[in-house]
């Protein structure tokens, strides 16, 4: 009994884990005109957290810049490999341990007195930095924010960070 009670305790913790949204947010300096803007090229390497043995960064890299270039693509914009750009495209990846509580009642415990569980999980963010060429001046900033699964399939890791940054791109370039 005391196992069941265990796997169903951690199933719905991670239920309440699981329920966890991709969060996007953007912002832009409102002086700058992105009407002009038609080339990009990408930002040397980013920053990396290549201390995390979970994280195959060469893969990641290649995913981000996939989705990137796949966006703005669909929007109009070219990928310059030489010459000037109008802008540069950077990201940056961080993960934290997160922790959820939640409050375990007699519907879910029923042999145990009502109480608190905790569960620790990864967070992702991703940040993409656009800046004016010439300047590095950052003219508009986008974050994604998510749980990581490191047991998930490469095809659900890369659709994570595809559904990340259409959400960030999406009212790029703002108007």
């Amino acid at each position: 009994m005391k196992i069941i009670l265990r796997v169903l305790v951690v199933s719905l913790a991670l239920s309440f884990i699981n329920c966890s949204t991709l969060s996007v947010n953007t912002d832009y300096d409102k002086s700058v005109s992105f009407s002009g803007l038609k080339t990009y090229a990408w930002m040397p390497a980013p920053q990396k957290l290549r201390d995390d043995p979970r994280v195959d960064w060469e893969v990641l890299d290649t995913r981000v810049k996939s989705a990137v270039e796949e966006v703005l693509s669909a929007k109009g914009f070219s990928k310059l490999t030489s010459g000037k750009p109008d802008f540069l495209v950077g990201y940056n990846v961080t993960l934290d341990k997160k922790a959820i509580a939640t409050t375990l009642d007699s519907t879910y415990a029923a042999t145990r007195p009502p109480g608190w569980a905790s569960f620790d999980y990864e967070e992702g963010i991703l940040m993409l930095n656009i800046v004016e060429a010439d300047t590095r001046k950052l003219m508009w900033q986008g974050r994604a924010r998510d749980e990581v699964s490191f047991v998930a399939n490469p095809e659900e890791k890369k659709e994570q960070i595809s559904k990340a940054v259409r959400g960030m791109l999406e009212n790029f370039p703002p108007t």
